[in-house]
């Protein structure tokens, strides 16, 4: 029976029906494929090889030597790297806020463009990837160092309404540079509405990397309206090392608060929260880790050592000690009367607490 010149034959068909993909880089002549991606592993892939082959060969690479291919991805586009820091500051000028996101630490990069472009202009850069943060501190520096004003510690939205008004009243602008708005101790909803408020201000302009990629869902839209974000995209690929310095005390901390054996501030941060303190609450706490013990002290035993005059005074450090998870209540078995104890680890009560001194 005659065929024509195509009929019957049967195109063959590779191996486990892979497909092959070209290497990282390859141009239009695979003699041209750029082998810089491969050339820091031990052993460069074929020309030919499935993505799957691939993927496994990267795996199989020491953690070193994963490192130096990101590096080596990151120094041969170092010239697309930078940022156009240009356009960013103009937006800033013209009243928009920044937000940042895209793969990798943007740390650096946020901090770059502080240093060039507001290094002589009112600025002030806050970290949420911190494992502590205090909003009524931030707001009060705000108000003593640009605003030139007062603002109460009880009520962040109307302190940072006052600092919006002041702001305006004395047509002074300033700068906020958030790093990491979307980090742990940055997702309740009183940090990100104050935030927001302060965002919404003529005179204040934000800038805010951002990493979660859900992070809008932390807003309403009364909140996302208030930011007015508009979104740039740098893809560093950089290591989060600054970001996740404290990861293994706030790992720690879970790990024993899901064995029911300590529930407080994180081991590392202690010692950060006593410097935003004020004196008498510093003194509270050391009476706390020194005459309280175990048992704790009431509140007739916060007054016989002279660390309340009132019983206003005594729930306004009560309230802001726990806002700080360093304080535990418990009931007296015998009285019935609140007991107040540190809840803090014995290591961290003799190394930060029991040694201050006031200043």
């Amino acid at each position: 029976m005659p065929t024509g010149a195509g009929r019957g034959r049967r195109r063959r068909r590779r191996p486990g029906g892979v497909r092959p993909v070209s290497t990282y880089g390859a141009g239009e002549d695979d003699d041209e494929a750029d082998p810089s991606f491969f050339e820091l592993g031990a052993k460069p892939p074929p020309k030919t090889t499935s993505g799957a082959e691939l993927w496994h060969e990267l795996q199989a690479m020491r953690d070193r030597d994963r490192v130096r291919v990101m590096e080596a991805i990151q120094e041969r586009n170092g010239a697309h790297a930078r940022p156009d820091y240009d356009l960013w500051f103009d937006m800033l000028s013209t009243g928009f806020n920044v937000g940042v996101h895209g793969l990798g630490s943007k740390r650096h990069v946020v901090e770059t463009f502080a240093d060039e472009f507001l290094g002589e202009l009112p600025c002030i850069i806050i970290s949420g990837y911190a494992d502590v943060f205090c909003l009524s501190t931030l707001l009060s520096i705000i108000a003593a160092r640009v605003a030139d004003t007062s603002v109460t510690r009880r009520d962040p939205f109307k302190s940072a309404r006052a600092i919006a008004r002041a702001l305006d009243d004395s047509q002074t602008d300033m700068y906020l540079v958030v790093h990491n708005l979307d980090g742990p101790r940055f997702r309740t909803p009183k940090i990100q509405t104050t935030l927001s408020i302060l965002a919404s201000s003529p005179r204040i302009r934000v800038l805010a990397s951002i990493d979660h990629c859900r992070v809008p869902l932390l807003w309403d839209s009364a909140t996302a309206g208030a930011f007015g974000f508009v979104y740039v995209t740098v893809d560093t690929l950089l290591p989060y090392i600054s970001e996740t310095a404290n990861a293994d005390a706030v790992l720690r901390q879970r790990r024993k608060k899901k064995e029911g054996k300590y529930d407080g501030a994180p081991l590392a941060s202690v010692g950060h929260i006593m410097a935003v303190l004020t004196n008498r609450q510093n003194r509270a706490l050391r009476e706390l880790a020194v005459e309280g013990g175990a048992r704790g002290l009431t509140f007739e035993d916060w007054r016989e050592f002279a660390l309340v005059h009132s019983e206003r005074e005594f729930k306004t450090i009560v309230s802001d000690l726990h806002f700080h998870h360093l304080l535990r209540e418990s009931k007296d078995p015998d009285t019935g009367a609140l007991l107040y104890t540190l809840n803090v680890e014995d290591a961290v009560v003799q190394s930060d607490i029991v040694p201050w001194e006031e200043q």
